[in-house]
């Protein structure tokens, strides 16, 4: 009879360490994927801080060859107001060169593209992503002419 006893008792603190066991992954789980979106939002944003503070100026433009090579007049203006210029330029080349030399080395395995208004005029269009993370930002560009 206490053999009975005992092996219900050792069954039922086998179940508990196995529910716990699931509990505990089934947390971690969750943290990692959490981090991964907090990543992709910083990711973002630094990015899009990238186009709208730096100047072209302000580029190695020795390292971003493909920059120099459009021969830009206006070095003084942020990138996205240059890109800006070229899609009132229907300059979707120019667009594409810049961008591509910038984001080269931050690619991996990250897809972006850029909008301005409802047309895409860099990158990957957003269907069949799992993770999607939006960052938008209105810059309003004004020329003294």
């Amino acid at each position: 009879m206490n053999m009975k006893k005992g092996f219900f008792f050792s069954m039922d603190a086998f179940f508990a360490i196995l529910l716990f066991t699931l509990v505990i992954a089934l947390i971690y789980l969750f943290s990692i994927s959490f981090n991964s979106l907090q990543q992709q939002y910083v990711f973002a944003d630094d990015l899009l801080n990238l186009v709208d503070r730096v100047k072209i100026n302000d580029l190695d433009l020795v390292k971003y060859s493909g920059i120099a090579s459009l021969n830009i007049k206006d070095k003084n203006v942020t990138i996205i107001e240059q890109v800006v210029t070229y899609y009132n330029q229907s300059n979707f080349y120019a667009i594409n060169k810049t961008l591509d030399d910038l984001t080269l080395k931050l690619r991996g395995n990250y897809k972006f593209g850029l909008y301005i208004g409802d047309v895409l005029v860099y990158g990957n269009q957003s269907s069949g992503v799992s993770n999607l993370v939006a960052r938008s930002r209105i810059s309003i560009i004004k020329r003294i002419v």
